[in-house]
């Protein structure tokens, strides 16, 4: 199974235009972090900066890409929203249904989406679903001004029974860990995953993590500590192996490299605040 993030990218511009939008859209950076980033142009307009590495005197980018943050000395995780559900009851089959046709189907536009989340019918659904980073609980979808990330690592906690043990002073849960190294992976490369329009690039975001390299990129440099440290844990060794346990299959996409299909991430919303 493949651990990188850009292989959870929310692919719909309508849904993360919509977001922009309402002002609760992330590229959430070395805040906590939920997964797969949704990158979108902000809802005033500007374009995202895009960073090189400031510190070329104290490191060189393996990737090979100048917007690579080879020192993450300044790197700091922070902790993951305790995860709604599972299957909390906010919403009924139909509601998700209804966002899923609004905001991220084939047909949906910019305008359904923004009318899905203003039905008063949906908000219950909706204060649920799309959850502001800052939140104490989060749901399938963590945002800020500027995107959304899928909440993998608050859906892997909920599979693996692991919510009790987050954010602890000890070992803390499966979660923490891949929460942290999703950040890492953020910090590093997230200015190499960023389009002038803000629309998500994962090609650049894959070559500087180095995904298909066992040497180059950050997985295998400055994010090594915290990949091994999520890979090798016994919070997480139930995600060993090349299959990924039932409980939590629902989490992650039967294709990694190509993201949710329309029915996962149906699946996956109703994980966190569907019926049981």
């Amino acid at each position: 199974m493949q651990w990188f993030k850009s292989a959870m990218v929310v692919s719909s511009a309508v849904f993360v235009a919509a977001m922009a939008a309402n002002g609760c859209s992330s590229s959430p950076g070395n805040g906590g972090d939920a997964g797969g980033d949704v990158k979108i142009t902000p809802s005033d307009g500007s374009t995202k900066d895009v960073k090189t590495s400031t510190d070329s005197a104290t490191c060189t980018p393996t990737s090979g890409l100048s917007c690579e943050q080879c020192n993450v000395s300044g790197f700091s995780p922070q902790p993951q929203g305790t995860p709604i559900g599972p299957n909390a009851g906010k919403c009924q089959t139909s509601d998700i249904t209804a966002f899923d046709t609004a905001c991220v189907a084939t047909g949906a536009t910019q305008q359904t989406c923004q009318a899905w989340e203003q039905n008063a019918t949906y908000a219950t659904c909706a204060a649920c679903v799309v959850t502001d980073q800052t939140a104490a609980n989060w749901g399938p979808l963590v945002c800020t001004q500027s995107g959304c990330s899928y909440n993998i690592p608050g859906c892997v906690d909920l599979g693996l029974g692991q919510k009790a043990q987050e954010n602890s002073t000890s070992s803390g849960s499966c979660g923490d860990l891949l929460n942290a190294d999703y950040q890492c992976q953020d910090y590093a490369c997230d200015a190499c995953g960023t389009l002038p329009d803000g629309g998500a690039d994962s090609t650049d975001f894959d070559t500087c993590l180095g995904t298909n390299s066992t040497t180059a990129g950050a997985l295998n440099n400055e994010c090594a500590s915290y990949n091994n440290a999520f890979e090798q844990s016994s919070e997480c060794s139930a995600l060993g192996g090349d299959s990924i346990p039932t409980s939590v299959q629902t989490c992650f996409p039967s294709d990694p490299n190509n993201g949710f299909s329309e029915q996962e991430f149906i699946a996956f919303v109703t994980y966190f605040c569907g019926p049981t």
